[in-house]
């Protein structure tokens, strides 16, 4: 049993503990004292669960300029980050079974965590071939890819999800709602892709989810956060938590922060303090379109630094694997 010491939130209070961790990577035991095969000292140091990241980039394969699997996953094992669910928008995307089978033997052998892959069906047919990825991925409106689907193929997707049980998750915006504001800033790109676009999406979602298991990715605004349907769950990021058009101080040069949810004019942070407690991930990281969002290695400690973690619940992960999953 290999045992690690510091100090541990358990039971109501932060103490220094000693846990046992087995070799399946399970706690074992907690207790003031313990022995073991390998002992880590970590004196005073704070040992927290890791987390799980929903939405990550790594851009692996096919976009590797941006960020590719060994270094994003280093990345996010320092920033605390030790399992990830990887976006399937890379080059080629995840579309078919070959792909996803290609991306499968691609990031065998070189994650330093654990990993799960997406695919992106764009037909109910699709759900059935590609039944072996964690989850699904559903764009409603453009994003890095070209993956964008229409309504009608969209609702043969939610039906064959909800056959496979599969989660899919939903980036959410109604293109019909898209203005044609020319994008000099982030204030023109809030306008050009409007808070209106997000609430519409969901309200079709609510119409037509059916029975599936649904996701919202990337809520930008309270009012998309009050329209998310009834059982969904959705995330936040920490860009749209922390950063708004007015912070130019952070969000310069301003291109780096116009991904395919736009910062707002006031950061939805806020919400994580009212009586709004359906936010499932408030961390994640972003390569969308031209941009550059926060991550993993910034994600947690930029929350602990705003101290959200005394105003909310988060769900978090078991700690790191001693030998992430080939697969």
């Amino acid at each position: 049993m290999r045992v690690i010491r510091g100090r541990v939130f358990f039971r109501g209070r932060l103490d220094a503990l000693s846990l046992g961790i087995a070799e399946d990577g399970k706690i074992a035991a907690v207790k003031k004292t313990l022995r073991g095969d390998e002992e880590v000292d970590h004196g005073d140091a704070l040992i927290l669960p890791g987390c799980v990241d929903l939405h990550v980039h790594m851009r692996d394969p096919g976009l590797t300029e941006k960020e590719d699997l060994p270094s994003g996953t280093r990345s996010a094992a320092i920033g605390g980050v030790t399992t990830i669910a990887e976006m399937p928008n890379t080059v080629p995307p995840v579309t078919s079974r070959a792909v996803y089978e290609r991306k499968v033997d691609t990031f065998r052998g070189r994650s330093a965590i654990d990993y799960v892959l997406y695919a992106a069906p764009k037909s109910e047919d699709a759900v059935t071939r590609l039944r072996e990825a964690a989850a699904f991925k559903a764009y409603m409106a453009e994003s890095t890819g070209a993956l964008q689907i229409g309504p009608k193929e969209l609702q043969g997707i939610l039906r064959g999800a909800a056959v496979t049980g599969k989660l899919i998750v939903v980036h959410a915006e109604d293109p019909r709602q898209f203005t044609k504001v020319k994008v000099n800033g982030l204030e023109d790109h809030s306008t050009a892709r409007p808070k209106a676009a997000e609430s519409s999406a969901l309200r079709w979602l609510a119409s037509n989810r059916r029975e599936a298991k649904v996701h919202i990715a990337h809520v930008t605004c309270v009012e998309a956060l009050d329209s998310v349907p009834s059982g969904a769950t959705c995330e936040a990021t920490p860009h749209h938590l922390f950063l708004d058009t007015d912070k130019r101080a952070v969000a310069e040069p301003a291109h780096r922060l116009l991904g395919a949810g736009p910062v707002r004019e006031h950061d939805i942070g806020r919400i994580l303090h009212s009586d709004r407690p359906r936010i499932a991930r408030p961390c994640g990281t972003h390569s969308e379109m031209a941009g550059s969002m926060p991550s993993p290695a910034t994600t947690r400690p930029t929350r602990w630094t705003r101290r959200v973690y005394r105003s909310t619940r988060l769900r978090l992960g078991s700690p790191a694997s001693r030998r992430p999953s080939p697969s």
